[in-house]
């Protein structure tokens, strides 16, 4: 052990700068302070060791299991990643508000799904393995002021509710995560599209959108 060794405050800031630019979080930092993680560091700056990335790849090709009971089938579904293998990387996704302005805060579920038919949105698959590993949601999307969004729509599959006893009340289904504050984690959450007999949904207007960065095109 070095009883020698002291972080000046210089190195101290510095360190600070450099977590915040590579997206650390405060969990992140305290889980780099454990002593196997900080030796394992160690022998990677001086040269002894590699790091490995662990690839987080998402079969998303089909539409099983995203359904519960026969009530309920796909109508939408966005594929993402070449043969619908999507590898997970924080950098290449983002997230979309919609800039319409509105006195009540709300917007038509109906039009931000149309924003986002013209983009690559995020689907179920997506956000139930996200769920599944919370760790690799990024930070930043934690809503940490007010008026943050705390609700993000995987637009990237669409689901329909069927009532065969009243066909006028089938509705179209989108999911989401929400952020909980009391339990500091993200669960699984949805919005429908429309009302019963054809009524506009409305939903928050900050409400995000996940999507790939990479390729702007269309549902199918």
């Amino acid at each position: 052990m070095n009883n020698e060794f002291s972080l000046s405050s210089g190195q101290a800031h510095e360190l600070e700068l450099m977590f915040r630019k590579t997206g650390w979080s405060n969990a992140d930092v305290k889980k780099l302070c454990s002593q196997t993680t900080m030796q394992g560091v160690l022998q990677f700056v001086r040269g002894n060791a590699d790091f490995v990335v662990r690839k987080h790849v998402i079969d998303n090709r089909e539409t099983y299991g995203l359904t519960s009971g026969s009530q309920e089938r796909v109508v939408d579904h966005y594929r993402l990643g070449r043969d619908g293998q999507f590898e997970w990387n924080p950098v290449t996704v983002a997230l979309h508000v919609s800039s319409e302005k509105s006195e009540d805060n709300l917007i038509d579920a109906e039009r931000l799904y149309n924003e986002m038919r013209f983009k690559a949105p995020l689907n179920m698959h997506i956000l139930l393995y996200l769920l599944n590993h919370q760790t690799l949601i990024p930070s930043e999307w934690q809503p940490k002021r007010d008026g943050d969004p705390r609700v993000i729509c995987f637009w990237g599959t669409i689901i329909e509710r069927s009532y065969p006893m009243d066909p006028k009340s089938n509705h179209r289904i989108v999911h989401s995560m929400v952020w909980s504050e009391e339990g500091h984690t993200w669960t699984m959450g949805a919005y429908s599209l429309e009302k019963s007999q054809g009524e506009k949904s409305w939903i928050p207007k900050n409400t995000a959108s996940a999507y790939f960065k990479g390729f702007a095109g269309c549902i199918p």
